[in-house]
């Protein structure tokens, strides 16, 4: 596995990832805007995960805020997923951000931070030392 920039060259691939990758949001179709688009804290950073020639997994960061975080659901339990949180979380800390927030970047109305029913990606931060936080959420549909 190799962890990287992303490109937007890889754009169509990243949209099939998110599609597969992302049953209770439609990551799909804001992929160009998360992974490559200005938001209010800025540029962001994005990281591909590559098995061979294969895009598993995608992520983007912003100043203190994790965009996107996605693995196919094929090669989850790889190491991928944790490789691409490292890769956001050097690049948050090389920009000065300590402390990261999970998808819910102001103005991001279509999935305000982690769909409550996405228990298996909670967790999974929680193992990795995130503290969950106190509002609730669910996409707005």
């Amino acid at each position: 596995m190799r962890v990287a920039a992303l490109t937007r060259s890889w754009l169509a691939d990243a949209e099939r990832l998110l599609e597969a990758a992302c049953p209770f949001d439609r990551a799909a179709a804001v992929a160009d805007e998360k992974l490559f688009g200005a938001g209010p804290s800025g540029e962001p950073s994005a990281f591909g995960a590559w098995h061979a020639d294969a895009l598993v997994g995608v992520a983007a960061v912003a100043a203190r805020y994790l965009r996107v975080l996605a693995v196919a659901p094929g090669a989850r339990r790889q190491g991928i997923g944790g490789a691409l949180l490292d890769a956001c979380e050097a690049a948050a800390r090389t920009a000065g951000q300590p402390r990261l927030r999970a998808l819910d970047q102001p103005g991001n109305y279509l999935a305000p931070g982690i769909d409550e029913r996405n228990a298996q990606t909670i967790e999974w931060l929680a193992r990795r030392g995130w503290q969950r936080g106190v509002e609730v959420r669910t996409n707005v549909l």
